[in-house]
């Protein structure tokens, strides 16, 4: 009794697939909303607010950018984008825990035996965290405190 329908005829209208029985059960909420006073709202706790609405992380549907564009955005609003000094340690910081964190979860696969195989990892070149803009890694590149790898991937130099 919610919309101020039975949910028993709701029910049976849906389970026998009656198309006209639904229209007249909307007909029918639609004459009791029309009927209520303008002024009386219902209570503030079933009005979701907007932001219920929207799901955490969700992309609304009339949203036209790209997704290099949101990341661009992102990086925009944290202040990552930018080339200065401190934001380029910082990027630097995070290319090499996550080429730590690649290494070790290489290292740590299991042989047949339920142990590691005990070997030092291949891995020499990464992606790089994407919370920072390609700007920031070739800038990095071009100082000599990375190395390109090819097809995005970048290596820390040797030495």
């Amino acid at each position: 009794m919610r919309m101020g329908v039975d949910a028993n005829k709701v029910a049976k209208a849906v389970g026998d697939r009656n198309i006209e029985a639904l229209a007249a059960l909307v007909a029918e909420v639609d004459a009791t909303r029309k009927q209520e006073p303008p002024d009386q709202e219902p209570p503030a706790s079933d009005q979701p607010s907007e932001k219920e609405h929207i799901a955490r992380g969700a992309v609304p549907v009339n949203e036209t950018r790209t997704v290099k564009q949101m990341l661009a955005d992102k990086a925009a609003e944290g202040g990552h984008d930018s080339l200065d000094k401190d934001n380029l340690k910082h990027a630097l910081k995070a290319f090499r825990k996550k080429l730590k964190n690649a290494r070790r979860d290489d290292e740590s696969k299991l042989g047949a035996r339920y142990t590691t195989y005990g070997k030092t990892s291949s891995i020499s070149a990464i992606t790089p965290p994407n919370q920072y803009p390609s700007s920031v890694w070739e800038k990095l590149a071009e100082e000599g405190r990375l190395k390109k790898a090819g097809q995005g991937t970048y290596e820390l130099p040797e030495g």
